[in-house]
């Protein structure tokens, strides 16, 4: 779920829609990172996952958390790569949980 999650948010930004995945009108980036705006349908009808819930114990952190492990994947950008082999050399942030200290 989580890996999917970044991977979701990045397609507008990789299809030349937009330059920031927040400024896609039907993204979801917005109410996961905290950020301002976004559409307010998508706001009214988002369900945060019991992933993005363990984030942290309040939203504040958890939208901090939730942009640090995003930067990851955004920065990384070569889904071949996060998508191989498990047991391979590679992306080991793919298993990991988000370092929450990091957020603090």
């Amino acid at each position: 779920m989580a890996i999917t999650t970044a991977y979701i948010e990045l397609n507008p930004v990789r299809a030349g829609i937009c330059a920031e995945p927040g400024n896609y009108r039907w993204s979801t980036f917005p109410q996961h990172s905290g950020a301002a705006g976004g559409e307010r349908l998508v706001a009214k009808v988002w369900s945060p996952s019991s992933w993005y819930l363990s984030l942290g114990r309040d939203a504040r952190l958890r939208a901090a958390v939730f942009r640090d492990w995003f930067e990851h994947y955004r920065v990384l950008d070569d889904w071949a790569q996060v998508y191989a082999d498990p047991k391979a050399e590679g992306d080991q942030k793919r298993f990991e949980r988000p370092d929450r200290r990091k957020a603090i």
